[in-house]
């Protein structure tokens, strides 16, 4: 899920996502070139995900911090033209998120959401070996 950091929104009323969305697909790019040139590493992309409570929580709501579900998308979307498997997480988590797999900050997935992650990204993979 890397990129979502990225697109954050800080502030009352925010107007700027900390890395433009051409920045994060250059900065997901070189992360991709480097494991593949310089490492044995294998990646595997995730979508990421938000749900609308996070404004309610009350230790992430005083932090004034915030997503749009539109860059996420865009995100989403850098991911999905990148080459090696991607997990779409949209899909597993569903579009908005389900409750039950979140933490009450409605940001972090609790053990439910977690495994679902999980079976996912095995399930991608195995995909990718022709099972």
């Amino acid at each position: 899920m890397m990129g979502t950091n990225g697109v954050r929104l800080h502030g009352e009323n925010p107007a700027k996502i900390l890395v433009s969305h051409n920045e994060t697909g250059e900065n997901l790019n070189m992360i991709n070139n480097f494991a593949e040139e310089q490492t044995d590493a294998n990646l595997a992309g995730m979508t990421p995900v938000i749900e609308d409570r996070i404004a309610e929580d009350p230790f992430l709501a005083p932090q004034q911090l915030m997503w749009r579900n539109d860059d996420l998308e865009e995100v989403a979307e850098i991911l999905r033209d990148m080459d090696g498997p991607v997990v779409d997480l949209q899909d597993v988590m569903r579009k908005p998120v389900a409750p039950e797999f979140l933490l009450p900050d409605g940001l972090h997935p609790n053990l439910e959401g977690q495994q679902a992650i999980a079976v996912a990204l095995v399930e991608r993979l195995a995909e990718g070996r022709g099972r």
